[in-house]
């Protein structure tokens, strides 16, 4: 996607093109037209056979793009199992369940008889990425949408037992798309896009940094990964875990959600003795190009850190110097992700043709000395696919740009 701006200037024409510095669905950020995978509700699903890569028994990460639609009952999303009673041969799985405004469920096996389960919000006719996770060296299930920890637990199910180190079960069973295949619970009637399984409990940092992006299917740890892009279920990280079609699902083009807008990382510092001894992160931020600096502010002296990133957050905060004197913990301040403006040239006047998606919506500013920016008249939502305005430098300001909105 790109603008076109014509910059008229005396008797000179320039025509210069720049690449709109916006928030891009998958699809486009890919190049290639991103397709999804989508059941009926009433025959469809996909059988992936079992590989003792898909279900490493001290610690995995099952993480998709799902958007359920409401037929009035719960489904399953996918499940490596076979779907029968709590200490069956079942391995893990995701559900969603349309009570209460809509939520889905990850659950893992462990033991003989044991089930972790945890939920989240996850309205009807919406895109949510659903990510869930366990490690049995610590003993905790976690669940993440769109990226960010929506709870955790580390008892089971029932609400009674400490998880206690379990191992997940080991099961001959498929990983089923839509269904369990043997005691059916109803058929899903939901899209679904990039299905990945993970040998490894993925951290937030790393689901953060690669739920809105596509991956080369080479990722350490990645077992098995499934986009759908080409028709087929093509395990796409190279392992063989190709899967089979059941009933008559189909691939579909769809544009997944944006990626979050750029975000300020938080953290929190522990003390003794006087002395910072270390810093955690809270939250990771979002849209860090460079590392931030990290402000220590508390009634000690000397203590600095710096910040590391991991892709476009913050992943780690290394206390370079402890300081002295800290009788309570200080507040850790990381400076906010630098924004560039999406497009500012200097002209005299200015004609704006933009290619553009319709029914998104953008706003246009000007400025003087591209510090303060002006709206030029109020945020617009596209109706066709392309978009132009003349502006006269004059009674404007002498840079301009041009970006998409929430």
């Amino acid at each position: 996607m790109k603008n076109t701006i014509k910059a008229f200037g005396g008797r000179a024409l320039f025509l210069i093109c720049c690449a709109a510095v916006l928030h891009l669905p998958l699809s486009t950020i890919a190049q290639t037209p991103n397709q999804v995978l989508a059941l009926n509700g009433t025959t469809d699903y996909v059988s992936i056979p079992s590989a003792s890569d898909l279900q490493n028994p001290t610690e995995i990460t099952v993480e998709a793009w799902v958007y359920p639609r409401n037929k009035g009952s719960d489904f399953v999303v996918l499940m490596k199992g076979d779907g029968g009673s709590v200490n069956s041969s079942r391995t893990y799985e995701i559900d969603w369940h349309p009570a209460d405004g809509g939520a889905v469920f990850f659950g893992v096996f462990l033991g003989a008889t044991t089930l972790a389960m945890i939920s989240a919000p996850a309205p009807a006719e919406k895109w949510v990425h659903v990510a869930g996770s366990y490690s049995s060296a610590d003993s905790v299930l976690r669940i993440y949408t769109n990226g960010v920890l929506a709870g955790e637990s580390q008892i089971d199910a029932g609400g009674v037992s400490p998880l206690n180190h379990q191992l997940i079960r080991q099961t001959s069973e498929p990983l089923v798309l839509g269904t369990s295949l043997q005691y059916h619970e109803g058929f899903a009637f939901v899209e679904i896009d990039e299905v990945r399984v993970w040998g490894k409990a993925r951290t937030a940092v790393e689901i953060l940094r690669d739920c809105y992006r596509r991956l080369t299917g080479a990722e350490s740890s990645l077992a098995g990964y499934w986009t759908f892009d080409d028709g087929t279920a093509r395990d796409i990280s190279g392992h063989g875990h190709t899967g089979a079609f059941g009933g008559t699902p189909r691939t579909i083009l769809a544009d997944l959600p944006l990626p979050p807008t750029p975000r300020q990382a938080r953290a929190t510092a522990t003390v003794l003795s006087g002395f910072v001894s270390k810093i955690t992160v809270t939250d990771p931020g979002y849209g860090y190009t460079n590392s931030p600096t990290v402000t220590i502010s508390g009634d000690g002296v000397g203590a600095s850190a710096v910040a590391l990133l991991d892709g476009t957050t913050v992943s780690q905060i290394i206390v370079t110097r402890s300081g002295t004197g800290y009788s309570t913990a200080p507040k850790i301040i990381i400076d906010p992700p630098f924004t560039t403006p999406s497009l500012a040239i200097r002209v005299g006047s200015v004609v704006v043709t933009m290619s553009v998606i319709e029914g998104r919506k953008y706003l246009l500013e000007s400025s003087i000395e591209m510090t303060t920016w002006k709206a030029l008249g109020s945020p617009f939502v596209a109706q066709s696919d392309k978009v132009e305005s003349t502006f006269e430098v004059g009674s404007t300001g002498q840079f301009f740009r041009i970006s998409e909105v929430p």
